[in-house]
């Protein structure tokens, strides 16, 4: 662990250093540098009303973001509760660890990033604390990883993101040759709607798997989503070829949800996510294969708290269903 904050640690100065001078003329002659603290923590209570009951923590950040002019910062966040050893004991890993210049119509990032596959999403659901979104949920695609990537925007209706990454995730940082190229762009036709197109390539070294079987991994999605001061509606479709770069091992999958404001604290929301696989045999490959409903409602009683009661059927074609009620909380200074 201290190797690969250590190495992520040497490439963020490197990329600081390779900064062209000029950025920093941008600044306001008023500004001051400034930094603040991250916090932010997701747990939860959960029930099947059977043998299947108690409390988790999913979720336990902390770093520190610093702003050295007005279009170049840097951030560097630690997850305590990511994951969990061999005694069930929490693992921290390090979530990112980026410099960010923004200015005009650019937006960089560089580091330990955030995955482009996920955050529109997340933002239209707005409920992130409760549950990841259909990607994350399915290990479709990384949350954050090592590499860069930079949007342009060509108008208020059009903009476009690239990214090149490791791949690997930030929970297994490897400095080798693959790397996994993405592409979206995001179109808003009519106020308050958007559209988004989303591809990645991700290419594997020949001894990951059997020459053979091997193929490359492709994963595309597309998304839809509304939203307003009251009411947030989306819809995504993924398809992922080749997981795990095994040739035919794809899966499909699409979810919906809607989220209402009924009142200035509260929040109903529903969401059902449908998850399909296949293999080069036709026999379906992922334990996740069938369908996830949800269906509670949201109390915000300040700014730095949120709380969720929901109810969950996990209908599973490999297993029998199962029913839980949830209580979760988020706190986010």
């Amino acid at each position: 662990m201290k190797k690969k904050i250590l190495n992520l640690t040497s490439l963020l100065l490197i990329i600081y250093c390779l900064i062209p001078l000029n950025l920093f003329s941008q600044e306001n002659n008023d500004f001051k540098p400034s930094g603040n603290v991250i916090l932010r923590t997701f747990f939860d209570y959960h029930t099947d009303f059977h043998d299947h009951r108690g409390f988790d923590i999913t979720r336990a950040y902390i770093g520190y973001n610093y702003k050295f002019t007005p279009t170049l910062q840097a951030r560097v966040i630690v997850d305590g509760a990511s994951g969990k050893n061999s005694s069930n004991q929490l693992v921290p890993f390090l979530k990112n660890a980026y410099v960010n210049w923004n200015y005009k119509n650019w937006d960089v990032n560089a580091g330990l990033i955030n995955s482009l596959i996920n955050p529109t999403q997340e933002k239209y659901f707005g409920l992130r604390y409760v549950i990841e979104n259909i990607a994350t949920l399915n290990k479709i695609g990384q949350s954050a990883d090592l590499g860069i990537n930079a949007t342009y925007k060509f108008n208020k209706i059009v903009s476009v993101d690239a990214s090149i990454t490791n791949g690997e995730g930030y929970k297994d940082i490897e400095m080798d040759n693959t790397m996994r190229y993405a592409l979206g762009t995001n179109i808003k036709p009519v106020k308050n709607l958007l559209i988004r197109g989303y591809v990645d390539y991700y290419n594997k070294p020949s001894d990951t798997v059997n020459l053979n079987s091997k193929k490359d991994l492709i994963t595309m999605n597309v998304f839809v989503g509304y939203d307003n001061s009251k009411l947030a509606v989306g819809a995504e479709y993924i398809q992922q070829f080749n997981n795990k770069f095994i040739k035919e091992n794809d899966f499909q999958g699409y979810s919906v949800f809607s989220t209402i404001k009924i009142a200035p604290k509260w929040k109903p929301f529903i969401r059902y996510d449908y998850m399909k696989s296949t293999s080069i045999n036709d026999k379906p490959w992922n334990k996740t294969d069938g369908s996830l409903a949800i269906l509670g409602i949201e109390y915000q009683p300040t700014k730095l708290l949120k709380f969720a009661a929901n109810f969950r059927n996990y209908n599973y074609i490999k297993k029998d269903a199962e029913q839980f009620i949830y209580l979760n909380a988020e706190f986010n200074l």
